[in-house]
């Protein structure tokens, strides 16, 4: 029978090209040959996208492969770190768990070469300060990702503005905040809003958050899902980011919640003026505006038992007869 080592490279390069993270981990630890084959030849892995997340003395990364998804977490054991793949435990002695993360990672990471769909970063607020500025100070040392997708997501908010400040702010598309309790402390956006990755950043969402932010912090979005404080108290200030969804070529969609709905549609009707009423049964409330693009409408509809509002872009065909579409 042929062993692996005894394929020709072409044929050899082709079974490591198409295997994914756990295979390149289980084949470089067979025998020292094998290893220095693939650390010669670097098949590509062809990783779809990488999700870590930080706790309190763990990492947890998950690898996702179009063949697989693999997910292996870091932890601070005794005098070293243990890992966890599935059912099986693996402990390290004297290595600290950021150490044997980075090693692995960056291991991984050379047989990378095109680009990633997604890399999300999750925080937990639960982890060591010392531990929060040791990690992104490797993660501006480790290899470089290529990524089309960079996404950050925060639990609780006093690190936020410490960890945005070590990301690429032209690499940054994505930022998340949720919170674990709504009594948990609120966030205060005066400084976030200041830093270039706030800025370039393209989506923005947050759970189990009421947002006291102004509204023209959020316009260069080009997707919202988040809650504003203010927005029954100051629904007038729903004409922001409505004029940002006309305005921007970028626009997509923004969702906008809110909560305790007495007397809000009624102040709905005060901001964009009078609906089109829609659909009998739900009680849908529709307003449609032409927008700087040709043929495309913006369309902002609430249903009455609904505590959301929509913005989105439609066809102007798709525009019900009968509705009017105003102008800015």
């Amino acid at each position: 029978m042929v062993s692996l080592l005894d394929m020709p490279d072409v044929p050899m390069n082709l079974i490591l090209g198409y295997g994914g993270p756990s295979v390149i981990f289980s084949l470089r630890k067979v025998c020292n040959n094998l290893r220095d084959y693939i650390d010669r030849t670097m098949p590509e892995l062809h990783l779809k996208a990488i999700d870590i997340c930080l706790g309190y003395k763990r990492i947890t990364i998950t690898w996702s492969h179009y063949l697989e998804n693999v997910e292996i977490s870091y932890m601070l054991h005794g005098n070293g770190y243990k890992t966890i793949v599935g059912e099986n435990e693996k402990f390290v002695e004297n290595v600290d768990y950021m150490e044997g993360f980075w090693n692995d990672y960056n291991l991984l990471m050379k047989f990378q070469n095109h680009s990633l769909q997604s890399f999300e970063l999750e925080m937990n607020n639960s982890m060591d300060v010392d531990d929060v500025s040791k990690f992104l100070k490797q993660y501006q040392n480790s290899w470089l990702i290529k990524t089309q997708y960079l996404s950050l997501g925060i639990f609780q908010g006093d690190k936020f503005p410490m960890i945005l400040q070590h990301l690429d702010a032209n690499c940054l598309n994505s930022i998340r905040f949720f919170r674990r309790r709504k009594y948990d402390k609120n966030i205060d956006f005066t400084e976030i809003v200041k830093l270039d990755q706030w800025k370039n950043a393209k989506e923005f969402r947050s759970d189990n958050l009421e947002i006291s932010a102004p509204m023209k912090h959020f316009t260069h979005f080009s997707k919202i899902n988040t809650e504003f404080e203010y927005i029954l108290t100051e629904p007038e200030s729903l004409n922001v980011l409505k004029e940002a969804a006309i305005r921007s070529p970028k626009f997509e969609k923004f969702i906008i919640e809110y909560h305790t709905f007495i007397e809000s549609r009624q102040r709905l009707s005060e901001v964009f003026g009078k609906p089109f009423f829609h659909d009998d049964r739900q009680n849908k409330w529709l307003w449609f505006f032409n927008t700087c693009r040709e043929e495309k409408i913006l369309k902002i509809d609430n249903t009455e038992m609904s505590d959301r509002i929509y913005f989105s872009l439609i066809d102007s065909s798709m525009v019900p007869n009968g509705a009017e579409v105003k102008n800015l």
